[in-house]
């Protein structure tokens, strides 16, 4: 295994939490650091939401408004199906 001259192994500071992404608005020049579940990149089943309406179509897919359906308080959150041509072509 490599080592770092302190002794530390390149697996360990790996495993280690990344340096947190701070984010500058460009208005405000507010800072706002992004929280850890964030950059998990964590995807929702497309089955957890009920469409309320399409908001557009364009070359990569539809973009529809929804809500969650197993939330208390229902969220309102945009799902983009992505078209068969692209995922094939991804792939």
């Amino acid at each position: 295994m490599a080592h770092r001259g302190d002794g530390e192994t390149l697996a360990k500071r790996a495993k280690a939490a990344p340096d947190p992404i701070v984010l500058t608005s460009p208005w405000s020049g507010k800072k706002s650091e992004v929280p850890p579940h964030v950059l998990a990149g964590t995807c929702r089943k497309v089955s957890e939401f009920e469409r309320l309406n399409r908001l557009g179509e364009g070359t990569y897919g539809v973009v529809c408004k929804s809500s969650s359906k197993k939330r208390a308080a229902p969220e309102i959150v945009a799902v983009i199906t992505v078209a068969a041509t692209v995922a094939a072509a991804a792939s």
